[in-house]
């Protein structure tokens, strides 16, 4: 089943901008909350519901509710009261429950030590996910609230609403936390809320309880460092530490198939009373994202995400783009979150496990979420052709046709062409299919030229690699003989993280047949040596070719790293940054790739 978390958000409601009140908006609201939006059967992703953006619809709406909504949402993010009340403490946690009414747990205790099995199996696993969470990873600890019988994080185990494993309450505010060593502004304690069972929910009632103490105690360390941060930040974080947790658990699986419309933003998420959409899916799917850098860049030195929040303990909601994740990841890994992005849409764009075809874009599990997103998508709509291949993307949004017998060059404009859309941190995929063409030149023009990038994925069959081409300084990409790669996907990325504003990227892209003019004699004139390879930082760059004026060093991400004048035949460049591949292009269009150790 699609799986639902609420994470309530206890704001101080006096805060928020005063609107006069509107009875028949309160009254949709209402409706919304009353409604059992959840179903314990699988269902699509997007399958409209009121979890979280229900909630934040209202609190950041407050006086724009009448008294009777205002009564309602205020009761949801109480604690829960029990009429026959039983406490456990565990070694991290106290555990709040009942053997009496709907609330009830299963009364088995095969054990014998006079409780519930199931109350023994929730002390067991948060106790599990405390210890990786807090001691071997070295997040705070949520703060105590001393509320609930102990200084102890709280879990309230009861009858949720139908479809949602677990919420999480922040309620007070704290300001610093002097129970740790970096000093917040927004630290809140909170409170778990926890299913009494998982009864016709999709896996096994372990499996549920594991994914969904590893997504809700991530928000209680979460709102401890910083209550403001963004919630599909949260939601995405959440989500994955599932799969960190759990390595072996699959359950979060189901959000990638957000990923079918991919030129909506990492962090879109949206629900729209008036039209009753439902977008915060998407929140959940970025989980993917730290999964790609908790695969290929983390290490024990470099805990990205506790170096995240802590960065972020002064992010406020109102804060232009996500600065706090953008520098700690420069800080990390030499690579801002745009950089990582780029690459995380070409890694999607390719989508396999395979790293003897393309070792620097891979996924561990890839074979795994082809396996999952074949259940939902079949083969016979040609825009999901590639799901059903070994390489390409979920999804693509169009396919770019080239014949060189009849004309020199084409275009495609993703406006006319394409469907508009192209937000922020998003991609558009093109299917390219050639015919008889020996050389062509591919430009793309945008009127946002810094943050709209142009890739492309070429797979040689006959070889069985992937190689990718990132455009130069001009947005320019050079293919040879493309003929001969059975795959070429174009790879349209906007990079650009700032909220400046909600509008689409307009783009073109225009291919160009080029005309081989070049002898053989020429060409062997033209050779161009890079030595050594691999290198300690220092190569020298050999070439016949006395036009040749700039070189241009790129890394992994396409990132242009820097610019060398050419001297006549030969140039000395230094390699500045971290160990690993960069790209030296010279002002022939020839590219080549160089590894640094």
């Amino acid at each position: 089943m699609t799986k639902f978390y609420i994470t309530l958000l206890f704001l101080t409601l006096s805060s928020f901008f005063s609107y006069a009140q509107d009875n028949d908006y309160s009254e949709y609201l209402l409706n919304k909350l009353k409604q059992d939006h959840f179903s314990n059967e699988r269902t699509h992703v997007h399958t409209p519901r009121c979890g979280t953006p229900l909630y934040l619809e209202a609190l950041n709406n407050w006086d724009k509710l009448n008294s009777k909504a205002q009564a309602a949402f205020s009761d949801a993010v109480q604690r829960h009261s029990f009429n026959s009340p039983k406490v456990y403490e565990t070694t991290y946690f106290t555990l709040h429950y009942t053997n009496e009414g709907d609330d009830a747990v299963d009364q088995t205790d095969q054990d014998g030590n006079n409780i519930p099995d199931y109350i023994d199996l929730v002390a067991k696993i948060s106790d599990n996910v405390f210890k990786i969470d807090i001691q071997d990873r070295g997040f705070n600890s949520p703060p105590a609230d001393n509320t609930g019988g102990s200084d102890k994080p709280d879990i309230y185990i009861y009858s949720l609403n139908a479809g949602v494993y677990g919420t999480v309450v922040p309620e007070n505010n704290l300001g610093n936390n002097s129970a740790t060593t970096i000093t917040e502004v927004a630290s809140y304690t909170s409170h778990m809320n926890l299913r009494n069972n998982y009864d016709n929910f999709n896996n096994s009632e372990e499996e549920n309880l594991k994914v969904t103490l590893a997504h809700e105690l991530s928000h209680m360390i979460d709102f401890g460092y910083n209550y403001n941060f963004p919630t599909w930040f949260l939601e995405a974080k959440g989500a994955w530490e599932e799969k960190r947790i759990y390595p072996d658990l699959t359950d979060n699986f189901q959000y990638i198939s957000s990923f079918t419309d991919s030129d909506y933003a990492l962090d879109y998420g949206k629900y729209t009373i008036d039209n009753n959409t439902d977008e915060s899916s998407r929140w959940y799917s970025g989980w993917l994202f730290f999964q790609l850098i908790y695969e290929n860049l983390e290490d024990k030195d470099h805990p990205f995400l506790r170096k995240i929040l802590e960065r972020g303990i002064t992010y406020v909601i109102n804060d232009e783009g996500y600065t706090f994740i953008d520098e700690e990841l420069e800080s990390l890994f030499e690579m801002d979150f745009t950089d990582i992005h780029r690459v995380f849409r070409i890694t999607n764009g390719i989508l396999t496990d395979d790293k003897k075809i393309t070792e620097n874009y891979a996924y561990n599990d890839a074979a795994k979420y082809r396996k999952h997103l074949r259940e939902y998508y079949t083969d016979d709509t040609q825009n999901y052709y590639f799901l059903h291949q070994d390489i390409g993307p979920i999804y693509f949004e169009n396919e770019v046709s080239f014949n060189g017998e009849s004309t020199d060059s084409v275009s495609y404009n993703g406006n006319s062409d394409g469907n508009s859309r192209l937000n922020r941190l998003s991609v558009d995929y093109l299917s390219l299919k050639t015919e008889n063409l020996d050389n062509i030149s591919l430009e793309l023009m945008s009127n946002q030229d810094d943050e709209v990038n142009i890739d492309i994925i070429l797979y040689n069959s006959t070889t069985n690699k992937i190689e990718v081409k990132s455009g130069s300084e001009e947005s320019k990409i050079q293919i040879e003989k493309p003929g001969d790669y059975a795959t070429k996907i174009i790879v349209i990325t906007r990079n650009d993280v700032k909220l400046d504003g909600d509008a689409d990227a307009e783009y073109e892209i225009k291919l160009t047949k080029n005309v081989n003019t070049v002898t053989s004699l020429l060409d062997e004139l033209n050779t161009i040596t890079i030595s050594p390879n691999p290198t300690n930082g220092l190569i020298n760059i050999s070439y016949q070719d006395k036009d040749i004026k700039n070189i241009y060093v790129h890394d992994i991400t396409g990132k242009l790293k820097g610019t060398y004048k050419a001297n006549t035949f030969n140039t000395e460049v230094s390699l500045e940054g971290k160990n690993g591949m960069y790209f030296i292009t010279l002002d022939n269009g020839k590219t080549f790739k160089v590894i640094k150790n």
